[in-house]
């Protein structure tokens, strides 16, 4: 009877360890799921990156644009945006000694600088999930 008593003690915990360690599927950053569109000129800015900068301690979290959208978990407070995407604008010879050879794809960044390197984008993460859209103009 005492070793059965111990086995379920032993069983109870596994399971009660189990479900803590799972969070019953819940995300466990514990942050909030922060998603939108991204476009540019009104249009869905089809592949990419944003990197959300805490502005505190300048730590980068990241997520891919995909087909003008994006999703990630961020820790709320102040964050400086960047997004960044590049587009193929033709092809150049891979040995330049050769330009008959093989030849590889050229790609340009085309959302301006003002989102990206010089970027004046920030956003104030909420403590709940939250939709944030960007858009973007070529010029300001």
């Amino acid at each position: 009877m005492r070793r059965m008593v111990e086995c379920l003690t032993f069983v109870s915990c596994i399971v009660v360890l189990i479900l803590f360690n799972t969070g019953c599927n819940k995300d466990k950053t514990g942050y909030p799921l922060i998603s939108g569109d991204i476009t540019l000129d009104g249009v869905s800015v089809d592949e990419g990156v944003i990197t959300f900068y805490d502005k505190a301690t300048g730590e980068p979290t990241g997520a891919a644009i995909v087909k003008g959208k994006y999703s990630v978990r961020l820790m709320p407070g102040e964050k400086k945006v960047e997004i960044t995407a590049n587009r193929v604008i033709g092809s150049k010879p891979r040995d330049p000694k050769n330009p008959t050879g093989e030849t590889i794809e050229e790609f340009e960044q085309y959302i301006p600088q003002e989102y990206n390197r010089k970027t004046s984008l920030t956003y104030l993460v909420p403590d709940k999930n939250d939709v944030k859209d960007f858009e973007l103009t070529s010029s300001q």
